[in-house]
């Protein structure tokens, strides 16, 4: 097997997802209406890139759904006529919540990432360890106690509570 069998055989083995939306009523079985989304290829998401490139937002979120919303027999769900629907009727708040997870239904996220990407997070996960208190409690500390808890561990690394056998 060569290397770009691993590729695509690893794209071509993913299942198509589906996202429920408790708001959007089907007509036709009064549940919920379920969206079909299959792993895109790169040529799909550059599709999608281009066709919501330089477009106002409501209208990329509408365009994205018609774009990758399927039905249950991977038939488009949405055409042209019921993009301009949506931006004209649509809530926004619900078409942008769904959107958001079809595109990302397929990323393999960075287990490190956010914490990376986030220093405030990652101090509210440290203080969190550090104080053995939980990350909801970390980050409702003000952020003037935080820095001051973050400062004296840095200070003095051996008076953590893992440090003298404690729960972190």
């Amino acid at each position: 097997m060569g290397a770009i069998d691993a590729v695509t055989s690893h794209w071509g083995g993913l299942e198509n997802k589906i996202i429920t939306v408790p708001e959007w009523v089907d007509p036709d079985t009064g549940k919920a209406l379920e969206i079909h989304v299959k792993p895109p290829t790169l040529k799909e998401k550059q599709a999608l890139l281009t066709k919501t490139e330089g477009v106002g937002l409501l209208e990329g979120l509408a365009e994205t759904l018609c774009l990758v919303a399927l039905n249950a027999t991977g038939g488009k769900m949405f055409d042209a006529d019921d993009k301009m629907k949506m931006i004209r009727g649509g809530h926004p708040d619900i078409i942008g919540r769904v959107a958001a997870e079809a595109v990302n239904a397929f990323h393999i996220p960075d287990p490190g990432g956010v914490l990376r990407e986030n220093p405030m997070l990652m101090s509210a996960v440290r203080l969190a360890a550090n104080r053995g208190i939980s990350i909801a409690e970390a980050l409702e500390t003000s952020l003037p106690e935080a820095a001051l808890f973050e400062a004296y561990y840095a200070l003095v690394p051996g008076d953590r509570p893992e440090d003298a056998g404690g729960e972190a």
